[in-house]
């Protein structure tokens, strides 16, 4: 099995696909690299591991830049031993320096590690900060709680209405994913893949693949590409409303709970139509994708008929003064913390502008967006979860739209041909980014005749889960159930 350097893939400077640069630097200079790249305005997207010849880490810190490429500024680094800790420069590097301790055991120096982060159920977790003060005391919320929930641990610090301090135990739903698609087949692990949080399964499977064709070097046909993203839409749309489902129920609107409990299950039927799956499993394959199973025209009705209902249970929601006034002001996350901890998706989006990979030109799927009129990044500037929400019913209504001219383009005469393309069996490294419904979510991946020896998945859950505790200024307790459902994570996507 060959390493990195054995695979020629040490050049400082190598592009890996159109969009990613590979750059190397010494330890030494690492941390301050980083730092760098963030003064001149780049976003710190996460701190990801490869195998390397030495037994350790080829270590990469993913910078995005604002033309919508991508940096990995990497160093190499023995198992046991150390690097800088970037917490210092940006604090998101905090849980990425945990999981390459606890998982791959290169170290970050001078970084406070609490025992088990994400390996949680070896030992009870302890957190990293405490808060004190009279008549504070710890409320231990999770794993387990009402509802239909992923587990997920909270410590909330409060005197009895303030939030003082959260702090967040993501290890309950660890399942060692990376580990388990290393050694598979390369058109095997994409089963692994989109079963990683089933809110992002598309998404998942997308970004997998994309990395795996840019290790092949090969374009996928023009109409795979518009039916990745017909399901690529229909899961943020589905996603979305679900988000719209959590928030009416902490509202305690149960007429529009179930409104959008309804709309939500017909786009889920429409999914199993279209694919055989409700989370659309099966679909999206290295090269290409599996024909649809059913007519592009059946599936543009049900869709448009979707849309209406929706739209119009959307507009009854968004004008209910008890509904705006729980979400106006809430979990605000101002544009100056979005963009220093790097928050991606509606999250950021919500407060600034600049993180849809969807607007990106560069992406491999953009010739599919311009085909289907993509409108450009939606954004509000408010950061609280009334402009999160309206950014999503947008991206809703935009999603609907690609979807039906999609759609239209595939039941024309022009797209005939294959829906996928056959890969020889690729070595190399890959690197694949796509816009999850909770955002940007990457892949890196080392592959050897055709087998994946190194595997590391950075999903939007797991670096926007560590902004949560700053959403926190000024709400009260019973602000924590519209905060965490406007925030949108998967637990399970965070603790991979």
């Amino acid at each position: 099995m060959k390493s990195i350097e054995s695979a020629g893939l040490m050049s400082t400077g190598q592009v890996i696909h159109g969009a990613v640069t590979l750059e190397y630097t010494s330890v030494e200079n690492f941390a301050d690299e980083v730092a760098a790249g963030i003064a001149s305005g780049s976003r710190f997207a996460g701190l990801l591991g490869i195998p390397s010849s030495s037994g350790g880490k080829t270590i990469s810190a993913v910078m995005a830049h604002l033309n919508g490429m991508y940096t990995l500024t990497s160093i190499e680094c023995a198992r046991g031993r150390s690097y800088p800790s970037l917490t210092g420069v940006v604090s998101t590097a905090d849980w990425y320096e945990h999981k390459l301790a606890e998982q791959c055991h290169v170290f970050a120096t001078g970084h406070h590690m609490v025992k088990d982060l994400f390996l949680t159920g070896r030992n009870t977790p302890r957190s990293a900060r405490s808060a004190t003060g009279e008549g504070l005391f710890t409320i231990h919320y999770g794993p387990v709680r009402s509802g239909i929930y992923e587990s997920v641990g909270y410590e909330l610090c409060t005197p009895g209405e303030d939030l003082p301090l959260l702090v967040v135990h993501p290890g309950y739903k660890h399942r060692g994913i990376e580990r388990s698609m290393t050694g598979r087949k390369f058109d095997e692990a994409v089963q692994v893949a989109e079963r990683v949080e089933g809110v992002g399964s598309v998404a998942h499977a997308i970004t997998y693949c994309l990395a795996v064709e840019s290790v092949a070097g090969i374009t996928i046909p023009p109409r795979a590409g518009l039916l990745r993203l017909v399901h690529a839409e229909l899961e943020r749309i589905a996603d979305h409303i679900k988000v719209a489902v959590m928030l009416a129920e902490a509202a305690g609107l149960a007429v529009a709970n179930a409104r959008f409990s309804y709309e939500l299950e017909l786009v889920q039927q429409l999914r199993a139509t279209l694919s055989g799956s409700r989370f659309s499993r099966g679909v999206v394959v290295p090269g290409g994708v599996a024909a649809p199973r059913c007519s592009p025209e059946d599936a543009m009705k049900r869709a448009a008929y979707i849309r209406q209902l929706l739209y119009e249970d959307a507009s009854e929601a968004m004008s209910t003064p008890s509904f705006i006034d729980r979400i106006r002001y809430a979990g605000v996350l101002d544009a100056e913390t979005a963009y220093r901890q790097g928050a991606v998706g509606p999250l950021a989006r919500g407060a600034t502008p600049g993180t849809d990979v969807r607007s990106y030109g560069t992406m491999p799927l953009a010739g599919a967006y311009i085909q289907a009129g993509f409108k450009g990044e939606r954004s509000a500037m408010g950061g609280d979860g009334l402009a999160r929400q309206q950014v999503r019913w947008e991206e809703v209504w935009d999603s609907f739209f690609m979807v039906d001219r999609a759609l239209g383009l595939l039941s024309g005469t022009g797209l005939d041909g294959s829906w996928r393309e056959l890969l020889p069996l690729p070595s190399g490294l890959g690197f694949g980014v796509f816009e999850s419904p909770q955002g940007e979510c990457m892949y890196l991946v080392e592959i050897q005749d055709g087998i994946l020896t190194g595997c590391n998945i950075r999903p939007a859950s797991f670096h926007n889960l560590q902004i949560f505790p700053l959403m926190f200024n000024g709400d009260i307790f019973t602000d924590f159930a519209f905060n965490e459902a406007s925030l949108e994570i998967s637990p399970a996507g965070a603790a991979l």
